[in-house]
């Protein structure tokens, strides 16, 4: 009997042959940890096969190597806070790609190809110079969170609608003009920021987002609130302040999940009688509002557990 290494190219390194028998000795073995996050390009590379985890922040680096597209293994990757102006077409190669960090780079649109990550879970992209976002985007079934904010997209393709497991969608500081109608088949939705854009109207879909539980659109240009919003039955906060909101729609009396509603700094000059229905409302802000004294008053009475900030 004997026994010899093998070097192979495969995901095993080392082969041992013993007795006639070839046995694959997993990566971990080889001396390749799989647990690691990897800091350095060129060590990466040596161990692309099991790395799952890479974390590339280096100060004003513009260009991302099409190598990246050798690390197959990967899960998590970390590109925050370079100066990446653009992402290279092979990077949609990386199909198992969970997590991606993209926060702090000089992005103005994410490639076509980032349909090839099937099985991400979430995008983190903001604080960028991101302009659009594409189509393609709409076939990634997995994905729970996309953070876009900070950057300068004015609107979303209609294939947002395909993002079927999406839990929070983060749209704030932004030059938002209009959200689509099929941003309301995010079935799976719980929290949507469009806080700091200029979106002067929401669209009536936007009440079929039944699992939504924040709903955020600070410094809007909004004069109105769709009816429809009444049938977010699972809200919690809802937040419109510093928009030019004149009344609120009737159908807000159906909110009976709600806890947080801020309407600061509009132009709001009576709440509806609906509001009295809101028997889980806990903090009521409507200050900067040329609401009379007197229907404070009343509204305090009407509803004395109720803390109104004015």
């Amino acid at each position: 009997m004997y026994r010899f290494a093998v070097k192979l190219k495969s995901l095993c390194t080392i082969a041992i042959l013993w007795g006639g028998n070839c046995i694959f000795m997993p990566p971990a073995i080889a001396g390749c940890d799989s647990s690691r996050t990897y800091h350095v390009f060129a060590e990466a590379l040596s161990h692309k096969d099991c790395v799952r985890h890479f974390s590339y922040r280096v100060a004003h680096k513009e260009i991302l190597s099409e190598q990246i597209s050798e690390l197959q293994q990967l899960e998590l990757l970390d590109l925050k806070d370079n100066s990446f102006k653009y992402l290279p077409p092979a990077i949609g190669n990386l199909s198992r790609l969970k997590l991606i960090i993209l926060s702090g780079n000089s992005l103005r649109k994410l490639p076509p190809e980032i349909n090839g990550w099937h099985n991400i879970e979430r995008i983190q992209a903001d604080n960028n110079h991101l302009i659009e976002v594409a189509p393609s985007i709409g076939v990634l079934k997995n994905l729970r969170v996309l953070d876009l904010s900070w950057n300068q997209v004015a609107g979303l393709p209609p294939e947002i609608s395909g993002l079927s497991a999406l839990q929070l969608l983060d749209l704030s500081h932004n030059m938002m003009l209009s959200l689509p109608e099929e941003t309301g088949r995010l079935k799976k939705l719980q929290v949507l920021n469009l806080s700091y854009n200029r979106l002067a109207f929401l669209p009536s879909s936007v009440g079929q987002l039944k699992e939504l539980k924040q709903l955020d659109g600070v410094h809007n240009n909004l004069v109105e609130l769709p009816g429809q919003i009444g049938n977010l039955g699972d809200l919690r906060s809802l937040n419109f302040s510093h928009n030019k909101l004149r009344s609120l729609p009737a159908s807000i009396g159906k909110l009976q999940q709600l806890e947080i509603l801020i309407l600061s700094h509009n132009n709001i000059t009576a709440l509806p009688g609906e509001i009295s229905r809101l028997r889980n409302l806990k903090t009521l802000l409507i200050n900067g509002n040329p609401i009379p004294a007197e229907h404070i008053a009343a509204w305090k009475a009407k509803m004395p557990h109720l803390h109104i900030v004015f």
